[in-house]
């Protein structure tokens, strides 16, 4: 039985967003390595190289410090959050950037997003088939995709 994003979002714990990121621009450097690796897509034409956005998606506590360093690095990104404190907490900046959903139901298209990664502390705020539902979408919506303790 799949909960609704409030009732996720009330249960969110004190501590959330301490399980985010504590290092968000090595995270958004390995990211972007791991997009660059798996899909180069830098056009070359003589001798510069130009190289065009990469598509990213982070779900987890505090996504709008990724998705920060992501935009500021160039780059396409969009958060997925399940607490309303979460969002908060973002950038002014990039807070049209993160999304309250429930992130086994995202609005994004097959493979839009050349990486996406999941916070598996979201694996303890969910419930086991929310999880599994959770995963599945986001390999759905992802080129590639990792998780992050």
């Amino acid at each position: 039985m799949f909960r609704d994003l409030e009732t996720i979002a009330n249960a969110t714990p004190k501590d959330y967003l301490s399980h985010g990121p504590t290092d968000p621009l090595r995270i958004a450097l390995q990211m972007i390595s791991k997009a660059h690796a798996r899909n180069p897509n830098g056009l070359i034409s003589g001798t510069d190289v130009q190289e065009t956005n990469y598509t990213f998606l982070y779900v987890g506590p505090g996504s709008g410090l990724i998705v920060k360093t992501l935009i500021d690095q160039g780059h396409i990104a969009t958060g997925l959050e399940t607490s309303k404190r979460g969002i908060s907490m973002a950038d002014p900046l990039v807070i049209s950037y993160c999304n309250w959903s429930k992130p086994w139901e995202t609005p994004f298209r097959n493979k839009y997003y050349d990486l996406a990664l999941l916070n598996r502390y979201y694996q303890t705020i969910l419930t086991p088939e929310e999880w599994d539902a959770t995963v599945t979408e986001i390999k759905r919506v992802s080129k590639s995709f990792s998780f992050i303790s």
